[in-house]
């Protein structure tokens, strides 16, 4: 089977891959450390997004109402599943997906019971709910995405003479 060709990768996430990878240069490391989490603000995001007209007061307002409509849509699920548990002692689970534009999208699934951890014991709960956000390009098997992890596993190759 031939190797599907992976897409190179774009001229603007390397850009600002190296406004990014200053800022995170600038963390320091620990010595001997063998794992090293680093953060960074939002600095460089909102630089990225300038250009498209997003401000750090319109994502704000943006996020907001976002949070506001994953937990409304979060609690409309558990809603529908009590109402759907009640007509049906059968059914142990409601999955929704809900749409927010695109191909970006909303997952919950609302459990009738699970087994949770409390302490050193397993106790019931009823009604949980989990859920998730979707966002196209996300994945990890993205084009773009799948672009980065091939260059970088090139790169690390070449660095480490391997």
């Amino acid at each position: 089977m031939a190797e599907k060709e992976t897409k190179p990768l774009d001229a603007e996430i390397i850009k600002n891959a190296e406004t990014i990878q200053t800022a995170l240069a600038k963390l320091e490391i620990p010595a001997g450390a063998t794992t090293a989490e680093l953060k960074l603000d939002a600095k460089p995001f909102y630089e990225f997004v300038a250009p498209f007209g997003i401000t750090e007061e319109s994502e704000a307002a943006r996020r907001d109402a976002f949070s506001k409509f994953y937990a409304a849509a979060g609690y409309a699920t558990g809603l529908v599943g009590n109402n759907a548990f009640v007509a049906n002692k059968d059914l142990k689970q409601v999955d929704t997906t809900i749409s927010v534009g695109g191909r970006d999208h909303v997952e919950f699934g609302y459990r009738r019971s699970a087994m949770v951890p409390n302490g050193n014991e397993q106790v019931e709960r009823f009604g949980v709910l989990t859920g998730k956000v979707v966002i196209s390009g996300t994945s990890s098997k993205a084009a773009n995405i799948v672009a980065v992890k091939t260059a970088l596993s090139t790169a690390a190759r070449e660095r480490f003479g391997k």
